[in-house]
């Protein structure tokens, strides 16, 4: 609003006083009335009206009507950049804030402006100088902060924005291996422009830096692939400077692959005592924190056959230790006959990084066993009375328990010296046989004794048998006996004639002497 001041004075008079006042506000309209036309004396009187004109605003004045224009101002800008690397400078945005009495009045900001690449200066134009109160308006231009530069506002807002230097820094880490020797090659090229490459070399933990490096320098970084590993990037290997340090770490993945032979290293065997090994007779087991890794059986020579055990870069400067045992059967799983080794063999590897990939697997300690024993024990009999059944026969008298002798002989060896009994049976005692004798044959003779006796004729046969030994199975023998057609020894026994009764003289009572026997007489 605004005040209209009414004045009055006699015609050709001047008034110092407003005789009446209103307050109008914009675009409004306002009449005086009731206004008297003389004075006392029959002076005319004559009219007029004054605006007082508020602060910030121009009064103009048309008879009775008043026009108020704002006062306005204009701010110009002005910007100065000191560039260190070879990139046009960027848009820039400037916000206007203007307060009253120190306090920031909105819309803040009041007004923004930007200028494009290149622009230099602008200016903020019409700006109200108050608000409508009167209150004057203060008005200050900032800046938008633009990353990788420094800015300075000097008088008259002239805004120096100076581009920022850092430094790229490139660093190398080797994972995977405590072996960390070696150099590894690097490229580097600056704003695509093939005239900037550069080479350099960087060992594990070691580092490159690039001072200096304008705002706006692209660059890109390159490792030239190396053997046994594999590169990592962290997203910062290209890039564009910012005008803030830049750190890219650029890792290798060593890998590295090695194996422990158990077979060559360890050498766990299996040995049967008492019968030949078969082939995938045994079970074994390879574990690891008592998780099974391998399960294996026997060859025929013995040789328990597990995998080599593979390890990775994972495993270097790490030990390892394993058990290996025989798989016993359980309760009627047992073969009978067979006493199972329930040893428990332990061993440690250690893994080592020989380097380029790679890696050693040894044993830390040798086992004092790496033998698995299993006994085998079984038996079985010939009894050489029922299978054999050699007898004795006699002619020519009854036979008599004991009479004759014989003999059982293997080769040169006399084994059994038995005599008959009254029913001709030569009892032999049972021929016992172990595990040690299975896959053998056996040749045996049994044979009379010849006696002295008189009238007597002994045989002189030779009753030869084998006896062929095999294993059975849950530590039983099968045992084949073949034996001749004939058993029976035979001897002959042929009485002696009755002998001749002497003669005997007889007494003749004749005169003379008649020789006769008594067959005479009985004649």
């Amino acid at each position: 609003t605004v005040t209209i001041e009414l004045y009055r004075v006699p015609a050709g008079a001047e008034g110092t006083n407003p005789y009446r006042t209103t307050t109008v506000k914009a675009d409004d309209t306002y009449e005086f009335t009731g206004l008297p036309t003389h004075n006392s004396a029959g002076e005319e009187y004559v009219y007029s009206v004054k605006e007082v004109v508020p602060a910030g605003y121009k009064s103009t004045q048309d008879g009775f009507n008043f026009a108020n224009v704002a006062n306005t101002m204009e701010i110009p800008v002005t910007k100065t950049w000191l560039m260190n690397g070879p990139i046009k400078p960027p848009d820039v945005t400037f916000n206007l804030v203007r307060s009253v009495n120190g306090t920031v009045v909105q819309p803040n900001p009041y007004r923004t402006h930007t200028l494009i690449s290149g622009q230099t200066s602008f200016s903020f134009i019409g700006l109200p100088t108050h608000d409508n109160q009167g209150n004057p308006y203060t008005y200050e231009v900032e800046e938008v902060e633009i990353k990788g530069y420094d800015s300075e506002k000097g008088e008259n807002n002239d805004f120096t924005n100076t581009s920022r230097v850092a430094a790229l820094t490139i660093q190398k880490i080797v994972t995977g291996t405590s072996l960390t020797v070696g150099e590894f090659q690097f490229e580097i090229i600056f704003n695509d422009d093939p005239a900037t490459l550069e080479t350099f070399t960087l060992a594990h933990g070691q580092t490159k830096v690039y001072d200096e490096l304008p705002y706006g320098m692209r660059y890109a970084v390159t490792e030239i692939q190396p053997e046994h590993h594999t590169i990592v990037y962290d997203g910062q290997e290209t890039g564009t400077m910012q005008g803030e340090d830049i750190t890219t770490v650029i890792t290798n993945e060593y890998h590295g692959t090695g194996e422990f032979n158990v077979d060559i290293g360890l050498n766990p065997t299996k040995i049967l005592t008492g019968r030949a090994l078969a082939d995938d007779e045994f079970g074994f087991e390879l574990r690891m924190d008592d998780v099974v890794l391998q399960t294996v059986y026997n060859t025929l020579d013995g040789n328990i056959p597990f995998a080599p055990l593979a390890y990775t870069e994972a495993d270097i400067d790490k030990s390892f230790t394993y058990t290996i045992n025989e798989i016993i059967p359980a309760g009627a799983d047992k073969e009978g006959g067979m006493t199972y080794d329930t040893m428990v063999l332990t061993f440690t590897v250690d893994v080592t990084d020989l380097g380029g990939g790679k890696l050693s697997a040894v044993l830390a300690a040798q086992p004092a066993d790496t033998v698995f024993n299993n006994v085998y024990e079984a038996d079985g009999t010939v009894d050489i009375e029922t299978t054999v059944n050699p007898t004795k026969s006699l002619t020519g008298r009854a036979l008599a328990d004991g009479e004759f002798t014989f003999e059982l002989r293997q080769g040169g060896t006399m084994l059994q010296r038995v005599r008959n009994d009254a029913q001709g049976n030569v009892p032999f005692a049972p021929l016992v046989y172990t595990e040690a004798d299975i896959g053998q044959t056996y040749a045996y003779t049994i044979v009379e004794i010849p006696g002295t006796e008189e009238n007597m004729t002994y045989t002189d046969m030779a009753l030869n048998f084998t006896v062929s030994v095999e294993d059975a199975g849950d530590g039983e023998l099968d045992l084949t006996t073949v034996v001749p057609a004939n058993v029976i020894f035979y001897n002959v026994y042929e009485a002696p004639d009755e002998p001749v009764p002497p003669v005997v003289p007889v007494p003749n009572f004749d005169l003379g002497v008649v020789t006769s026997n008594v067959a005479d007489c009985l004649e």
